[in-house]
């Protein structure tokens, strides 16, 4: 009738915290990449295998992935994926300035933009830069997770060949006629605006005219 006894612990362990990380967005019928963490071995409901997957998102779709520790416990979680229309961009502003002067662009239809002109390269909404020849400025555009771009011909203008043609010598007295031509417009340092102007100089003057072409 002798009896012998031993206690047993048993410890609960706590199950994996397992949980899944990636692109919550992506543009329609574009790959995710989403990665499940806090376990040993993954296995994805839809038969995948591994942490890391890359799927194909066509609509709202919901993945689900059980991670097991090295003790065998297992955990459940789920993730959702988004797909989202590309962005519709358009921008402001004039993409024609004289040569020498500023454009300025603003981007409009994202969250983020990102403008490509020549060699370099800005991350901002708008765009201020002089163009020194005819060229295509890239602009493109994210909003969540999903980018999209086009490209914008920017083309200086060519300043007006301004002309002046007329009397540079006249006796005293006399009255001096001077024109002006190769623009639409003129402004003279007189304020005249008409293409001639006629004056009767006192003693030796300059005149000055600023041409405006139809841009």
């Amino acid at each position: 009738g002798c009896i012998g006894s031993k206690v047993v612990r048993v410890s609960l362990r706590e199950l994996p915290d397992v949980r899944i990380s990636g692109d919550m967005n992506v543009c329609k019928d574009s790959m995710a990449t989403i990665v499940a963490s806090g376990a040993m071995s993954y296995a994805w409901t839809h038969g995948r295998q591994g942490d890391k997957i890359r799927e194909k998102i066509s609509e709202e779709t919901t993945f689900e992935v059980i991670g097991v520790d090295s003790f065998g416990c297992q955990n459940l979680a789920k993730y959702k994926v988004l797909p989202v229309d590309p962005p519709t961009l358009s921008y402001l502003g004039n993409v024609s300035e004289c040569q020498g002067e500023y454009v300025h662009l603003r981007a409009q239809g994202a969250t983020t933009f990102e403008w490509i002109y020549g060699t370099d390269t800005v991350y901002t909404q708008n765009l201020d830069f002089i163009p020194e020849r005819d060229q295509y400025v890239k602009l493109i555009g994210t909003r969540l997770n999903c980018s999209s771009d086009m490209n914008i011909f920017v083309h200086p203008l060519t300043p007006p060949n301004v002309l002046v043609s007329g009397d540079k010598i006249v006796c005293p007295g006399a009255d001096a006629t001077i024109t002006a031509s190769g623009a639409k417009s003129y402004k003279w340092n007189t304020n005249e605006v008409n293409p001639t102007i006629t004056h009767n100089p006192m003693l030796t003057t300059t005149f000055y005219v600023t041409g405006t072409d139809e841009n």
